[in-house]
């Protein structure tokens, strides 16, 4: 079924998110389900701090939790997948040694200014011939085309972001 923002939510009169995806705090069902404390997460957050990643090579796909699906290539996908076990390395040693700076040597520093730097340049991405972008939703053998989706009047109905009424939306968009 169809999920909406709450009204409470700031983004509740938003004409228009800058992302497809949202994590939320809770979800609610009164006369309709929301969500609440929303926000917009883009697809390489997602990549880098979502769930399981696997790289699916010969079709230039990567599934988070083998559910949501992006399109991308083998290089960007490959370069994100070592980015996301760098971090996970440095996530380890700061766990097991809560007093090492791990963030203030050469190696934290720079992965640091890699994820910000990809994280920054996302939004303002030049657009690729065709209307492509390096990280897109993917539907089977198609592409989800994020301009095509239903907006919803005001944006506050987001069942283009989550069919399935639980928060966590396949991917696949209305």
């Amino acid at each position: 079924g169809d999920v909406h923002l709450h009204p409470s939510t700031i983004s509740f009169k938003s004409k228009h998110l800058d992302s497809r995806y949202c994590c939320y705090h809770e979800i609610v069902k009164t006369s309709k389900i929301y969500v609440r404390d929303c926000t917009t997460v883009s697809p390489f957050a997602l990549l880098l701090f979502g769930g399981s990643l696997k790289v699916h090579h010969s079709r230039n796909v990567v599934t988070v939790d083998e559910w949501l699906k992006f399109r991308i290539g083998a290089k960007p996908a490959t370069l994100v997948k070592h980015l996301r076990a760098q971090m996970e390395t440095l996530l380890l040693q700061k766990i097991v040694n809560p007093q090492e700076d791990i963030f203030g040597s050469t190696e934290g520093q720079a992965l640091i200014t890699a994820v910000s730097t990809l994280l920054e340049n996302e939004k303002s991405q030049p657009k690729l011939p065709d209307g492509a972008e390096i990280v897109r939703p993917w539907i089977g053998g198609r592409h989800q085309d994020p301009s095509s989706s239903n907006s919803g009047g005001r944006n506050n109905n987001r069942n283009n972001n989550n069919n399935r009424g639980d928060g966590r939306g396949d991917g696949r968009g209305s």
